[in-house]
């Protein structure tokens, strides 16, 4: 039984490269109650199926049901090509949407991920080519295995939820989630962002978004920039390939959303005030300063992670992934700041103050 493709001299993984897509990675798991998601059934009639079994994987957790669709068959897309189509009516018709960031596939292989409330169904097939390899191209006669999976991810932490009112009487239901925690940046590269956003649109759209690097507010997009959703305190904003669609949202609660449960908060202190020795002059102590702070990855002190502004009294916060960042303050040479380097932990907040020399002597 073979499932990689031999094509001019290089291997392509059929199955088990469509499931790294996913980053799935089977476990296996003691047998819990439970059963498929309801708008599963009735299961697509074009096979039999075998008996539903608990299933763990990297990012979900759930129920599969597999059924073996054909055997010694020389055409695939007619043992697969009407389960995807049963599928795609059905759970589409039941306000199920296509999950893109999940979608994957390759010659004898297929997933297509639905979602619905935080809840997956992921329609697969799978093939064991069964002549060729090695040097030859693999192909048919092959058995072709469909699966239905029903699941939720057990990545993603709910952060928050926000009903923003927007211009012309428009609306947005965003629930904001936390990731799993970043990988290692390479050297050069920022933390990489691991949160989502789920969005509910007035006018009956629903959409899932990845968090994306940005220098002000927080930023979720698809992976070409073709929606994109932006969240700063209270206030909100949709692009839809680069025009304005959902313009002056705020939200009801006039609560701010925080991407991380982590970050960096601390003091801009400026000084000194007055020349000569300052002990006997209260009003000559070092004051508070009001100021841009930017926020660099530790290995990249040149491109900005995040930008925020301390207060009138001097303090500043701002919310990032765990990770080793740099902290710079001021808008121009002087006065010149310290760079304190700082390691934010996940569900803490690092404290760090700021330090500027006036230059005065």
């Amino acid at each position: 039984m073979k499932k990689i493709l031999i094509i001019a001299g290089s291997a392509v993984v059929v199955f088990l490269a469509v499931l790294i897509v996913l980053g799935l990675k089977n476990k296996a798991v003691a047998p819990i109650e439970g059963s498929l998601q309801a708008d599963v059934y009735p299961l697509y009639s074009g096979a039999t199926w075998g008996k539903i079994e608990p299933k763990t994987f990297e990012k979900m957790t759930g129920f599969e049901v597999t059924a073996v669709a054909a055997k010694d068959t020389t055409n695939i897309a007619e043992a697969t090509s009407p389960f995807e189509k049963y599928y795609a009516e059905k759970l589409t018709a039941e306000g199920w949407t296509v999950d893109n960031s999940l979608a994957a596939g390759g010659p004898g292989a297929s997933i297509t991920a639905y979602t619905k409330d935080g809840n997956y169904i992921i329609v697969s097939f799978s093939t064991d080519f069964k002549a060729g390899g090695e040097n030859e191209p693999v192909q048919c006669p092959c058995d072709v295995t469909l699966s239905v999976f029903s699941g939720k991810d057990i990545t993603n932490k709910l952060i928050s939820e926000v009903a923003y009112k927007c211009d012309g009487g428009k609306t947005i239901n965003a629930s904001y989630f936390e990731g799993p925690a970043a990988p290692t940046p390479k050297p050069g590269e920022p933390p990489t962002p691991t949160g989502s956003v789920s969005l509910k649109l007035s006018d009956g759209r629903e959409i899932k978004l990845s968090q994306t690097i940005s220098g002000s507010g927080i930023r979720y997009a698809t992976t070409n920039d073709s929606f994109v959703f932006f969240s700063k305190g209270d206030t909100a904003l949709i692009l839809e390939n680069n025009e304005q669609t959902y313009t002056g949202c705020v939200s009801g609660t006039g609560g701010s959303i925080l991407p991380y449960n982590s970050g960096v908060r601390g003091v801009v202190i400026m000084g000194p005030t007055c020349p000569g020795p300052v002990s006997s002059q209260n009003n000559c102590a070092d004051k508070p300063y009001k100021t841009l702070v930017t926020i660099f990855p530790a290995n990249d002190p040149v491109h900005a992670f995040a930008f925020t502004n301390s207060k009138e009294d001097g303090t500043f916060s701002a919310t990032l992934p765990p990770g080793e960042y740099i902290l710079g303050a001021g808008e121009s040479r002087f006065p010149s700041c310290n760079h304190p380097k700082v390691t934010v932990k996940a569900d803490m907040f690092t404290e760090a103050n700021i330090s500027c020399d006036t230059g005065i002597r």
